[in-house]
């Protein structure tokens, strides 16, 4: 047993002990969950994490109910990948300030639900009609905001943010998104004149 990471040991026992206590070998419970013996045994050594389906389809076979598993997963998760601990926890919705902290607190949100696979994010979300990959993988890498407040209540329900902040966290996008317009914007009339003094200023340090 691999005891490196405390929180991945954790899952590793439990999955033992369901083994165990539901009587099963290896090889037994190979043939009841269409795995191999070898990808059980590496589950249940503590050196890696394994995937969130492989967990519940032991825990099934060996009669426990797949739903115990998941805080045990998803610590081993997170504590395995080590980016959560580095991250900052977001701000209420309503004090978001801007499209850094928006885009932080969505990194954050993909972390703290064990950061799933991309295409289980988009099956998480609703489906690529309302979350594509491509969509999902510019979000968590923070290079890109979901495109509408649609696709942030898609992404915030796949990282199991409870439905009832859906709407405080819409409306902080539709501020950082309404901000982002303003910045867009045409030059407004005295524009010329701040360019102007500008210019005039440059010069005059050129002459220095």
């Amino acid at each position: 047993m691999d005891e490196t990471v405390r929180e991945r040991a954790l899952l590793a026992k439990t999955l033992r002990r369901f083994r165990r206590v539901a009587g099963l070998s290896y090889d037994e419970l190979a043939a009841r969950t269409g795995l191999s013996a070898a990808t059980l045994k590496r589950a249940a050594s503590g050196k890696t994490v394994p995937s969130e389906d492989t967990v519940k389809t032991i825990a099934t076979a060996c009669g426990q109910d797949p739903e115990t598993l998941r805080w045990f997963w998803l610590h081993a998760r997170i504590a395995d990948r080590g980016r959560l601990a580095q991250l900052r926890k977001p701000a209420l919705p309503q004090f978001i300030n801007g499209r850094r902290e928006l885009s932080a607190a969505l990194e954050y949100f993909y972390e703290d639900a064990g950061a799933p696979p991309l295409r289980r994010l988009t099956e998480l979300a609703g489906g690529t009609h309302l979350l594509p990959v491509s969509s999902a993988a510019r979000i968590v890498s923070r290079q890109a905001l979901p495109a509408s407040r649609q696709q942030m209540a898609a992404f915030l329900t796949a990282c199991g943010v409870p439905g009832h902040l859906l709407g405080l966290w819409g409306d902080a996008f539709d501020e950082v998104a309404q901000s982002r317009e303003i910045d867009r914007r045409e030059p407004g009339p005295f524009a010329h004149l701040v360019y102007e003094g500008d210019r005039r200023e440059q010069a005059t340090c050129s002459t220095c």
